[in-house]
C-alpha cells in the first residue's frame, strides 16, 4: 500500500532533503488536470515505510525544526488529524493509518530566523 504526501508551500527542499538524508525512497506523482490546480508536490511512500519508527522520528524531528511546519494526515477513515505535540511512537502510529499526508512550511529556509521554541530544550539565549 502507498501513502501519499502533498508538499506545500516551502516544505519541499526540506522534507524531500530529510528523506535524502535517511535514505528514505520516494516516488514523484505526476498529476495531470485539464484545469489549474491549488496543490502542491506529491510524492508516495510504501505503507512500510510510513509505518517504521525511523521516519516517524524523522518526521517528528521536522516539524519540531520550524514552528512554521505543519503535517497534516488524513486516515483512511477520513479522520484528519494535525501532528502537533504528539510523542514519536504515537506519530508512527497516526501515519500508519494514513490515506494522504499534508507537509507545509510556510516559510522558506533563507526567510526563517527563529525555531519552534521546543526544538531545542535546555537552549537559553
Amino acid at each position: 500500500m502507498i501513502t501519499t504526501f502533498v508538499l506545500f508551500k516551502d516544505s519541499k527542499e526540506s522534507f524531500l532533503s530529510e528523506l535524502n538524508r535517511s535514505s528514505i525512497e520516494y516516488k514523484p506523482i505526476e498529476a495531470f488536470s485539464s484545469g489549474i490546480l491549488a496543490s502542491g508536490e506529491l510524492i508516495s511512500l510504501a505503507q512500510a515505510v510510513v509505518s517504521s519508527t525511523a521516519f516517524a522520528a524523522i518526521v517528528a524531528a521536522w516539524l519540531k525544526a520550524r514552528a512554521s511546519r505543519k503535517v497534516i494526515v488524513t486516515t483512511k477513515g477520513n479522520k484528519v488529524v494535525h501532528l502537533e505535540g504528539y510523542s514519536v511512537a504515537e506519530v508512527e502510529k497516526i501515519l500508519s493509518l494514513a490515506d494522504r499526508v499534508a507537509v507545509i512550511d510556510t516559510v522558506s529556509g533563507a526567510d526563517q530566523k527563529t525555531t519552534h521554541p521546543n526544538a531545542s530544550a535546555g537552549n537559553s539565549q
